[in-house]
């Protein structure tokens, strides 16, 4: 199994002191680094490059545990894995990012009109409908929502009303 490790690499300090923070992936007797995308300081760090800062060992807690949540999750298909494969997987893009959320909404108002809460989903569907006249489509991928879309979608109802 996978073992996941916060490290400092000392080849990487700056003259400035500041040194970006890996993730050492142990798996299958090789071993990789994610990169964190945290910059600490010399001071952040023991003289042996160890981090003592509690603030990053938390953030670089918070890294980790999805990717050993994943890994115990599915024992067998790591098991299997390069280390290089198991980087490559744990660093994939978030599958939900993928869901369309025009289709979503279309099967849970199909759902809810067979449960019988049909004035539900008739509320549902207006809004939907107004959703794809602001879009011009009927596919919405969930990672094109953002507060700034969601701003712009509500002028567009206040300026655009449903006839």
């Amino acid at each position: 199994m996978a073992t996941f490790k916060g490290i400092a690499l000392p080849h990487h300090l700056k003259e400035d002191g500041s040194i970006r923070l890996k993730i050492l992936i142990y798996h299958n007797k090789q071993k990789k680094y994610i990169d964190t995308g945290l910059v600490a300081n010399i001071k952040d760090l023991t003289k042996s490059y160890e981090i003592k800062s509690e603030t990053f060992k938390d953030a670089i807690f918070d890294i980790i545990r999805p990717y050993r949540d994943k890994c115990n999750a599915n024992p067998r298909k790591v098991a299997e894995m390069s280390c290089s494969q198991l980087v490559q997987w744990l660093t994939a893009p978030n599958e939900i990012a993928s869901l369309d959320f025009i289709e979503f909404a279309v099967l849970h108002i199909d759902k809810l009109k067979k449960d019988g809460r049909k004035m539900t989903a008739r509320d549902y569907q207006t809004a939907i409908n107004c959703l794809m006249r602001f879009i011009g489509s009927g596919s919405l991928p969930v990672s094109e929502i953002t507060v700034k879309f969601l701003q712009k979608f509500s002028e567009f109802i206040i300026t655009n009303p449903a006839n």
